[in-house]
């Protein structure tokens, strides 16, 4: 009824409407559905977004711009986070919730202010390998922060929360994963410009970063001697790890750079032969959950989060030559391959859909702000 709307600020993504898909449509999502549950939600963006801001005007969502030097990425986003931190602590904000703990000091300026602060920590940061060891162990010193400056840590999958509750002897940890769409159809036409057909390709989506093990991909996909192609789509940046794949390029490996219209990379998800998904850092990642939604054939690295999503509706390798074999077998047992793609959808449906997610999300933070300012 006439309750106080709960006033709660998303920070730490580049803003909305989501331009990348994965976490900043995430962002999106719960920002579009928070104001149906009593919340009055305010998302920081950056300042390039301000022209489309007609595009997320919705009762209840009100965006804030700050900008962001491209020049000075990394330390611009961090001081965007450090602004928008300060913004959310003097202003009339019950709950804030910032995602990456990149900023986590920046938070004790809203728990001085007296502010529920929630910081969502993403998959173990400090492990990447393409960061330099002394920003790794800067990164771990963050981690440590962000469990001291926060009310609450949210997880995005169940192995991070056992991490972090292990390591920092904590249990204010919670778990709310990426959700995503069961697809049961999807525009075959869309898939015609990449040249391929019907079951006739692979696909990795991912950014063409060392931990996503693209590499290891390609080198398998070549040692299977498969007929099929073999499509990688993720944003062609010109790093010298992007530059090494690049020479890999031939007409049964292609890379078609970033998709990020959602028709056309369901499509491509849904009529593919199999997706490989060689992410070994992060929780819950979101490209895993929207391939298991479209009904993919996942040959996954075999790590503990991936395992978590798909379970036994994937299969797992550790090598190249182990997703040589996994192709191998995938192209001889046909027969088995339908039951697969259907547990995939299931695992989707049950445990990463957006209706339940977002009720269970909104649930928490209404709790949360009761038990702090009494009766409902």
């Amino acid at each position: 009824g006439n309750a106080r709307r709960v006033r709660m600020a998303l920070l730490g993504s580049r803003g909305i409407p989501a331009k990348y898909g994965g976490f900043e449509g995430f962002v999106q999502e719960l920002a579009e559905h928070l104001p149906k549950s009593n919340f009055e939600v305010y998302v920081a963006c950056e300042s390039s977004l301000r022209e489309e801001r007609a595009l997320v005007s919705f009762p209840g969502l009100n965006t804030f711009y700050i900008p962001v030097f491209e020049r000075f990425r990394i330390v611009s986003e961090l001081l965007y986070d450090g602004v928008s931190l300060l913004w959310a602590a003097f202003r009339d904000i019950d709950i804030v919730c910032l995602f990456g703990y990149a900023a986590a000091p920046f938070c004790l300026f809203p728990r001085m202010t007296g502010k529920i602060v929630t910081i969502s920590v993403d998959g173990l940061e400090w492990k990447r390998r393409k960061f330099p060891k002394i920003l790794r162990v800067f990164l771990r010193v963050l981690e440590m922060l962000a469990t001291r400056a926060s009310n609450f840590l949210i997880a995005d999958s169940q192995a991070i929360r056992a991490y972090y509750e292990k390591r920092y002897h904590i249990k204010n940890v919670v778990y709310f994963p990426y959700w995503a769409p069961v697809v049961t159809q999807a525009d075959e036409s869309l898939i015609k410009k990449y040249g391929v057909e019907k079951n006739g390709y692979y696909l990795v989506v991912a950014r063409l970063e060392p931990e996503n093990n693209i590499d290891l991909a390609i080198e398998g996909f070549k040692k299977s001697n498969s007929n099929k192609m073999l499509v990688i789509v993720g944003p062609l940046v010109r790093t010298k790890y992007v530059n090494k794949l690049l020479e890999s390029k031939s007409d049964r490996i292609i890379f078609v750079g970033g998709v990020y219209d959602r028709a056309t990379l369901d499509a491509l998800r849904f009529h593919n032969f199999a997706y490989i998904h060689g992410h070994e850092v992060g929780g819950t990642n979101p490209s895993l959950v929207e391939a298991l939604g479209c009904g993919c054939l996942a040959i996954a690295f075999d790590v503990p989060f991936n395992r978590e999503v798909a379970q036994e509706a994937a299969i797992y390798f550790k090598d190249p030559d182990g997703l040589a074999e996994r192709i191998r077998f995938l192209e001889k047992e046909m027969s088995k391959l339908g039951m697969m793609r259907a547990s995939a959808q299931r695992i989707v449906g049950d445990r990463y859909s957006r209706e339940s997610l977002i009720s269970e999300i909104s649930k928490f933070f209404l709790d949360v702000y009761y038990e702090k300012h009494g009766s409902r």
